[in-house]
């Protein structure tokens, strides 16, 4: 039977509280972020309305669009919180490894080692509890910046119902020039037979006098 080596104990030990540490950390920010979620999803279901609005943004609101409208800042910040959180990711994956690394050199401590072996663990323990506590932040700040957009439906082909009314005004408009052009003409043209019809008449009246004048001239003795 082979007999344990104190450093082995050592080792098994700083594993173990390694992960117990890490475990209870994990489950205390998922529990928070659990309830700070349901929290997020209860104010918006009371439908509160966000801290910054775009401009004419109920033109094209839907519940069934498929795009969203928001301010460029709300954008940037939302990428700035995704590059973060990406950061801090990494920060937690190299952590973890060198943690895996650590735990392989536990090993070679003896017993007079002990308190080297539980300062090596319980320093990268704290470093990921903030790490945690970060990434917890910068979800939190995501979420309530995808608040701020506006689900929407843009004008397409005038398929929605909005561009089916403003097609049927202009076709209406349309209708209505055209019957209006044609009823111009049509008085012009009454307007161009009577001043034909009134020359006609003046050079008749015109005619009509000139003969009364030559009549009276020979009727009445010089």
């Amino acid at each position: 039977m082979s007999r344990v080596k104190p450093g082995d104990c050592v080792c098994a030990r700083a594993r173990a509280e390694t992960r117990r540490h890490v475990q209870v950390e994990a489950e205390n920010s998922s529990q928070h972020l659990s309830s700070s979620r349901s929290h997020s999803s209860g104010s918006s279901g009371a439908s509160e309305p966000p801290s910054r609005l775009v401009p004419g943004h109920r033109l094209w609101a839907s519940r069934h669009g498929r795009h969203v409208l928001g301010l460029i800042e709300d954008h940037d910040a939302l990428r700035k919180q995704i590059s973060e959180g990406r950061r801090l990711t990494r920060d937690m994956d190299a952590q973890l490894q060198e943690r895996g690394g650590a735990d392989s050199r536990v090993g070679c401590c003896d017993s007079a080692g002990e308190a080297c072996g539980c300062s090596i663990a319980s320093s990268p323990v704290q470093s990921l509890s903030s790490s945690l506590s970060t990434m917890q932040r910068v979800l939190e700040e995501a979420s309530r910046l995808l608040k701020l957009v506006w689900r929407v439906s843009l004008p397409t082909g005038g398929n929605t119902a909005g561009d089916n009314g403003s097609n049927q005004q202009d076709d209406l408009l349309r209708n209505e020039i055209s019957r209006l052009k044609n009823r111009l003409s049509h008085q012009e043209r009454l307007l161009s037979g009577a001043v034909k019809r009134l020359r006609t008449t003046n050079q008749l009246k015109e005619g009509m006098e000139r003969v009364i004048i030559d009549q009276r001239r020979f009727l009445i003795p010089q």
